[in-house]
C-alpha cells in the first residue's frame, strides 16, 4: 500500500517545529499543542489501520517530539546511505562521494581517473578496469564505466570508515530498462589510506579478466552473477523493509513510505520505485519498533518499545542483529538474520541465532576476529559480558544516538567520557584492579589530575601515557581492543574481545600459521618499533614467518611467562588465565575464514 506523506522544502520546520536542535543531554519538553499536530498529521496521513496495527512512520515524526535526541540525525547510523543526484555532496562523507585516490583534494569522478592508466589492485583486469566520469549538468552525474558497459551511480554506501557505490543496470527486460535490484560496484575506498581496495570483484570480472556484466544481458543473468545489495544487505541497512523475489529471479525491497521528510534530504531513495520516498539507514524504529500506535496514543510509553525494559541479553542481541557476521536460516539467502521459512526478519528481543548461522572468521584461538562485523561474536566471549558482577551492554559504551564518530558514551557514572584519552574506561574500573588508587570523581576532573591518572595507568601499561596522540600509547584501546578484523582493508576493524593478546598466541599456533598479538597488530608491526629484526605486520593472514616467531619472542620477554613487565604465569593474571582456556595447538581446525563479503 502506498500512504501519502509530508515533503517538506528544506529544513523540517512542520507543524511548528521550528528548531530540532542537537542533544544537549537534557530531555526537552515539547508543547503539548505540538505534539498534538504530530498525532493529526500521522492520523491524516497513514491507512487507517494504523490505529489498531502497529506501523513504522519515518525518523523525522519521532525527532518531532524527541527534539533530544535529533543529533541522532549526523550519526553513522542516519547517515550510512545516501542518494547522489549531483555533486552538491562531493568530498563530505555523510553526504555524497568521497572518493580522493591521488590524495589531491579533487573528486576522482571529475577528474576522471581511469584504472587502466595507473597502478592498482584493477591491474590484472586491464584493460577492462573501471573508468571513472562525471557528466556534468545531469541527474546523478557520477559514471562508471566497466568494459563496455556504463553505469549510473545512484547510493553513497559509508564515507566515514569506507565507502562503496551502489548502481541499477541495463538490461534488456527490467522496468525503465533497469534492474530492479540494487548491486554494489567492485570497488571500496577508505578515507584513512586514502585508497581503493577490490570488493567482490569476481562478481564482474571473469579470471581472465574479461567483464562478466555486459550490455544485452537480462535482469534473471545480471542477477545470477552481481552482488546484490538488495538481496544481501538490505536487512542492516533499511528500517521495517520486506524482500522478495520476482518470476525472474530479481530480487525487491519494499520499505515503509514515511510520514515526514526533508526534500533536501539525500538520505531518502525511492527503493520501492513508487513515485514515493524511503529512509534508508538504521532509524529509531530499528531499535525501538513501529511508532504509529505510540504516536496516536498521544505518546503513550507502554506503545513503543524502550530497549532499556529488555535483559541484557536481548538489548546485546538488538545490536547484534546487524553486527554479527553470519547467514539466514536454512539456507544462507540473506547475509543478515532472517527466517527463510517463515519468510521474516528478526524480531526484537530474539536469539540472534535462530535468524542466523554463524559464520564469523576466527584466529586459531577460536575468538579473535579476522573478519569485519563480527562486534556481537567477539563481545559474546568478553569479560566484558560473562563477568558475573555486571553484564557490559553496547549501549554502556555506545551511544546510539550520538552524531559523533564511534557513537561514544560521552556522559557516564555523572562524568563526561572519551575513547580518547580513557576516561570512559576508567568511569568504570576507576578504584578497581591496577585502578584502585583513581576515583570516578578524579577520572571526571581529568584535566585537573592528569599527571596522577597518567602515573597510575602508566604504572599498569609501563608505557608513556599519551593516549590522544596517534600511536596512542596507554590507551586503553590500543591494547585491549586491536585491529586484527579485515573488511576491505588488514586492520580495517577492532576486536571485542576486550583481551590484551599475548604474544604467547603468535607462538602457540604457528603450525595453524599463527596469530596477531596486540602489541604486534598495534605498535610494533614496522621499523622504528620492531626491535631491528625484518618483520613487519604487512601480511595480515601469516603469521608464522621468521620474522614473526623472532619479534614474537622478544614481545613474549615483556608480556609472557615470566614476563619483565606483564607475567603471564603470576598468580590471578587475567591473560594466564585466557590462556589457559584457548584452543592447545593439536586442537582439530585452525583459523576459521568466515562468511566472504
Amino acid at each position: 500500500m502506498r500512504f501519502p506523506r509530508v515533503v517538506l522544502a528544506g529544513a523540517v520546520v512542520a507543524l511548528g517545529v521550528s528548531a530540532l536542535p542537537a542533544s544537549a543531554g537534557k530531555r526537552e519538553v515539547v508543547p503539548a499543542s505540538e505534539q498534538a499536530r504530530v498525532v493529526a498529521l500521522v492520523k491524516s496521513r497513514m491507512a487507517p489501520q494504523a490505529a489498531e496495527t502497529a506501523m513504522y512512520v519515518g525518523p523525522e515524526t519521532c525527532i518531532a517530539c524527541h527534539r533530544d535526541y535529533a543529533s541522532w540525525r549526523t550519526s553513522a547510523h542516519a547517515t550510512m546511505h545516501a542518494t547522489v543526484p549531483d555533486d552538491l555532496g562531493s568530498m563530505l562523507p555523510d553526504k555524497g562521494i568521497i572518493f580522493d585516490g591521488n590524495k589531491n583534494g579533487e573528486d576522482d569522478f571529475k577528474e576522471g581517473l581511469d584504472f587502466n592508466k595507473i597502478a592498482s589492485p584493477f591491474d590484472v583486469y586491464k584493460p577492462n578496469a573501471p573508468v571513472l566520469s562525471f557528466v556534468a549538468g545531469a541527474p546523478y552525474p557520477y559514471r562508471v564505466t566497466i568494459g563496455s558497459l556504463t553505469l549510473t551511480v545512484g547510493i553513497k554506501q559509508g564515507g566515514y570508515y569506507q565507502q562503496r557505490l551502489m548502481v541499477r543496470i541495463p538490461v534488456t527486460d527490467g522496468p525503465g530498462g533497469m534492474t530492479q535490484s540494487i548491486y554494489m560496484l567492485p570497488f571500496a575506498y577508505s578515507p584513512r589510506y586514502r585508497e581503493y581496495a577490490l570488493y567482490n570483484a569476481d562478481k564482474w570480472w571473469a579470471a581472465d579478466g574479461k567483464p562478466k556484466i555486459v550490455p544485452g544481458m537480462t535482469a534473471a543473468a545480471v542477477a545470477a552473477i552481481g552482488r546484490n545489495w538488495t538481496k544481501s544487505c538490505v536487512g542492516c541497512h533499511v528500517t521495517g523493509y520486506k524482500v522478495g523475489k520476482t518470476a525472474t529471479g530479481e530480487w525487491w525491497v519494499k520499505a515503509p513510505t514515511v510520514v515526514l521528510y526533508s526534500g533536501t534530504d539525500r538520505h531518502y531513495a525511492d527503493l520501492n520505485q513508487d513515485g514515493t520516498k524511503q529512509f534508508m539507514g538504521v532509524s529509531c524504529e530499528s531499535c525501538h519498533g513501529p511508532g504509529s500506535l505510540h504516536i496516536l496514543a498521544g505518546g503513550d510509553k507502554t506503545k513503543i518499545l524502550n530497549p532499556a525494559s529488555l535483559t541484557k541479553q536481548q538489548q546485546t542481541w538488538l545490536c547484534a542483529q546487524c553486527h554479527t557476521r553470519g547467514l539466514s536460516v536454512p539456507g544462507g539467502l540473506h547475509d543478515y538474520p532472517y527466517d527463510e521459512t517463515a519468510d521474516k526478519p528478526y524480531q526484537i528481543g530474539d536469539d540472534v541465532f535462530k535468524y542466523l548461522h554463524d559464520e564469523g572468521g576466527r584466529w586459531p584461538d577460536g575468538k579473535t576476529p579476522t573478519k569485519g562485523e563480527q562486534q556481537y561474536q567477539s563481545h559474546m566471549v568478553s569479560a566484558h559480558f560473562t563477568n558475573p558482577f555486571h553484564t557490559v551492554t553496547c549501549s554502556d559504551c555506545h551511544n546510539p544516538h550520538s552524531g559523533e564518530r564511534g557513537l561514544p558514551v560521552t556522559e557516564k557514572n555523572a562524568i563526561a567520557t572519551s575513547f580518547t584519552n580513557n576516561t570512559l574506561c576508567l568511569s568504570c574500573h576507576a578504584g578497581f584492579g591496577p585502578f584502585k588508587a583513581l576515583t570516578v570523581a578524579k577520572v571526571g576532573a581529568y584535566e585537573q589530575n592528569k599527571a596522577e591518572i597518567a602515573q597510575v595507568v602508566g604504572a599498569h601499561t609501563f608505557h608513556a601515557y599519551t593516549p590522544e596522540m596517534t600511536l596512542g600509547q596507554s590507551n586503553c584501546i590500543t591494547c585491549h581492543m586491536p585491529r586484527t578484523a579485515k573488511r576491505d582493508w588488514s586492520y580495517d576493524e577492532v576486536s571485542h574481545t576486550m583481551e590484551a593478546i599475548p604474544p604467547e598466541k603468535t607462538l602457540l599456533y604457528q603450525e595453524k600459521g599463527g596469530m596477531p598479538s596486540s602489541c604486534a597488530a598495534s605498535c610494533h608491526g614496522g621499523r622504528p618499533l620492531n626491535f631491528n629484526t625484518s618483520f613487519t605486520n604487512d601480511n595480515f593472514s601469516k603469521w608464522n614467518e621468521l620474522s614473526d616467531k623472532e619479534t614474537a619472542t622478544i614481545l613474549k620477554g615483556f608480556f609472557g611467562p615470566g614476563g619483565t613487565w606483564w607475567n603471564t604465569t603470576a598468580t590471578g593474571s587475567v591473560t594466564g588465565q585466557a590462556l589457559s582456556a584457548a584452543p592447545r595447538p593439536d586442537a582439530p581446525g585452525g583459523a576459521t575464514p568466515g562468511r566472504e563479503d
